[in-house]
């Protein structure tokens, strides 16, 4: 049985590969994330939009140390939101 947003009730596929978060629209990935960082992260993520690129995170950076500046750095890039969701969501995959 697929499982629901804990917040919302919208329906969840379950995980279980790439394609199966390409398929989906972006509410539903902004659904997915929501549910694992409920699940896992205490309900935190983070989306960053640069001028060029997109970056996702499970957590809160910290920006006012060098040391979350530079996780930030660290995050891969992506050049659509969707893409940057995906990402996301397949790190986290059994």
């Amino acid at each position: 049985m697929a499982s629901t947003n804990q917040r919302t009730g919208a329906p969840m596929p379950p995980p279980t590969s790439h394609a199966t978060y390409a398929r989906m629209p972006l509410a539903l990935l902004l659904s997915a994330v929501e549910g694992t960082a409920l699940r896992r992260y205490d309900g935190h993520f983070t989306i960053l939009r640069f001028t060029t690129h997109w970056k996702a995170m499970f957590g809160t950076p910290d920006l006012d140390t060098g040391e979350g500046r530079a996780s930030v750095d660290r995050l891969p890039s992506f050049p659509t939101l969707p893409l940057a969701l995906i990402a996301l969501l397949v790190r986290e995959l059994p």
